[in-house]
Protein backbone atom coordinates (compact mmCIF):
# COMPACT_ATOMS: atom_id res chain seq x y z
CA UNK A 1 0.00 0.00 0.00
CA UNK A 2 1.28 3.23 -1.08
CA UNK A 3 0.73 6.55 1.40
CA UNK A 4 1.83 9.70 -0.08
CA UNK A 5 3.45 12.39 2.82
CA UNK A 6 1.51 15.67 2.61
CA UNK A 7 3.54 17.62 4.67
CA UNK A 8 4.91 17.49 8.42
CA UNK A 9 4.20 20.20 11.38
CA UNK A 10 5.28 20.40 14.65
CA UNK A 11 2.19 18.20 16.54
CA UNK A 12 2.00 15.52 12.85
CA UNK A 13 3.19 14.08 9.86
CA UNK A 14 0.51 14.20 7.26
CA UNK A 15 0.00 11.35 4.99
CA UNK A 16 -2.58 10.66 1.99
CA UNK A 17 -3.48 7.02 1.53
CA UNK A 18 -3.45 5.44 -2.34
CA UNK A 19 -5.60 2.83 -1.44
CA UNK A 20 -8.13 2.10 -4.19
CA UNK A 21 -9.08 5.37 -5.47
CA UNK A 22 -7.24 7.99 -5.07
CA UNK A 23 -10.12 10.32 -3.45
CA UNK A 24 -8.31 12.75 -1.32
CA UNK A 25 -6.00 14.01 -3.61
CA UNK A 26 -8.08 14.01 -6.77
CA UNK A 27 -10.98 16.30 -4.51
CA UNK A 28 -7.46 18.55 -3.75
CA UNK A 29 -7.20 19.09 -7.33
CA UNK A 30 -11.04 19.80 -7.91
CA UNK A 31 -11.15 22.39 -5.45
CA UNK A 32 -8.15 23.85 -6.89
CA UNK A 33 -10.05 24.45 -10.45
CA UNK A 34 -13.49 24.79 -9.13
CA UNK A 35 -12.87 26.77 -5.62
CA UNK A 36 -9.31 27.80 -5.03
CA UNK A 37 -10.46 29.86 -1.92
CA UNK A 38 -12.02 26.91 -0.61
CA UNK A 39 -8.78 24.52 -1.27
CA UNK A 40 -6.86 27.37 0.49
CA UNK A 41 -9.44 26.86 3.59
CA UNK A 42 -8.88 23.08 3.64
CA UNK A 43 -5.38 22.86 3.18
CA UNK A 44 -4.83 25.58 6.10
CA UNK A 45 -7.23 23.39 8.38
CA UNK A 46 -5.08 20.53 7.46
CA UNK A 47 -2.05 22.72 8.04
CA UNK A 48 -3.72 23.84 11.56
CA UNK A 49 -3.77 20.00 12.30
CA UNK A 50 -0.23 19.04 11.59
CA UNK A 51 1.53 22.26 13.27
CA UNK A 52 -0.98 22.85 16.55
CA UNK A 53 -3.37 19.47 16.60
CA UNK A 54 -7.14 19.63 15.97
CA UNK A 55 -9.05 22.59 17.54
CA UNK A 56 -11.69 21.68 20.04
CA UNK A 57 -14.06 23.57 17.78
CA UNK A 58 -16.46 21.43 16.17
CA UNK A 59 -17.05 23.77 13.23
CA UNK A 60 -13.27 23.38 12.58
CA UNK A 61 -12.56 19.28 13.30
CA UNK A 62 -15.21 16.53 14.24
CA UNK A 63 -15.17 12.94 15.48
CA UNK A 64 -17.33 10.28 13.58
CA UNK A 65 -16.92 7.42 15.33
CA UNK A 66 -15.00 4.09 14.64
CA UNK A 67 -11.77 6.06 15.11
CA UNK A 68 -12.55 8.54 12.20
CA UNK A 69 -12.55 12.20 12.15
CA UNK A 70 -13.22 15.21 9.86
CA UNK A 71 -11.29 18.43 9.38
CA UNK A 72 -13.55 21.05 7.61
CA UNK A 73 -14.55 24.14 6.46
CA UNK A 74 -17.80 26.24 7.45
CA UNK A 75 -18.25 26.05 3.56
CA UNK A 76 -18.94 22.14 3.93
CA UNK A 77 -15.05 20.47 2.85
CA UNK A 78 -14.39 17.71 4.43
CA UNK A 79 -11.52 15.35 4.79
CA UNK A 80 -11.72 12.57 7.06
CA UNK A 81 -8.65 10.94 8.19
CA UNK A 82 -7.56 8.58 11.18
CA UNK A 83 -4.40 8.59 13.72
CA UNK A 84 -1.53 6.51 13.68
CA UNK A 85 1.63 6.00 16.61
CA UNK A 86 4.11 8.40 16.25
CA UNK A 87 2.43 11.26 15.32
CA UNK A 88 1.23 10.44 12.18
CA UNK A 89 -2.60 11.11 10.52
CA UNK A 90 -3.86 9.56 7.37
CA UNK A 91 -6.20 11.07 5.28
CA UNK A 92 -8.55 9.18 3.59
CA UNK A 93 -11.45 10.58 1.88
CA UNK A 94 -12.33 14.29 0.23
CA UNK A 95 -15.75 15.65 -0.17
CA UNK A 96 -18.12 18.32 0.25
CA UNK A 97 -20.82 17.86 2.74
CA UNK A 98 -23.97 18.83 0.89
CA UNK A 99 -26.36 17.40 4.13
CA UNK A 100 -26.35 17.42 7.54
CA UNK A 101 -24.85 13.59 8.37
CA UNK A 102 -21.35 12.67 6.60
CA UNK A 103 -22.48 9.86 3.59
CA UNK A 104 -22.43 6.47 5.27
CA UNK A 105 -20.68 5.43 1.90
CA UNK A 106 -17.42 8.11 3.19
CA UNK A 107 -17.55 6.47 6.56
CA UNK A 108 -17.51 2.99 4.86
CA UNK A 109 -15.17 3.91 2.55
CA UNK A 110 -12.53 5.21 5.16
CA UNK A 111 -13.10 2.48 7.78
CA UNK A 112 -12.40 -0.10 4.63
CA UNK A 113 -9.26 2.39 4.16
CA UNK A 114 -8.16 2.43 7.40
CA UNK A 115 -8.18 -1.23 8.21
CA UNK A 116 -6.24 -2.20 5.04
CA UNK A 117 -3.88 0.67 6.11
CA UNK A 118 -3.29 -1.18 9.63
CA UNK A 119 -3.26 -4.85 8.03
CA UNK A 120 -0.82 -3.32 5.28
CA UNK A 121 0.89 -2.29 8.43
CA UNK A 122 0.91 -5.65 10.03
CA UNK A 123 2.57 -6.63 7.21
CA UNK A 124 5.17 -4.42 6.66
CA UNK A 125 4.03 -3.51 2.81
CA UNK A 126 3.88 0.29 3.76
CA UNK A 127 5.54 2.10 1.03
CA UNK A 128 5.87 6.03 1.44
CA UNK A 129 5.90 8.48 -1.22
CA UNK A 130 7.28 11.46 -1.02
CA UNK A 131 6.97 13.90 -3.86
CA UNK A 132 10.30 15.01 -5.62
CA UNK A 133 11.92 18.15 -4.04
CA UNK A 134 9.93 17.71 -0.84
CA UNK A 135 12.16 16.35 2.46
CA UNK A 136 11.66 13.62 4.05
CA UNK A 137 9.48 13.18 6.38
CA UNK A 138 10.64 12.97 10.43
CA UNK A 139 8.02 10.97 11.69
CA UNK A 140 7.27 7.25 9.43
CA UNK A 141 4.47 4.53 10.36
CA UNK A 142 6.32 2.20 11.61
CA UNK A 143 5.84 -1.29 12.61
Amino acid sequence: MDIRFLFEGDCFSLYLISYGNDEVSKFIESLGKDNPKEKGRIITRLHQLAERGPSRRIDEFNTLGNDLYEAKTKTGSRIVFFYDVNRIVICTCGFTKKSQKTPRNIIDASTVKRKAYFEAKKEDMIDIVVREGNPEPRRKPCV
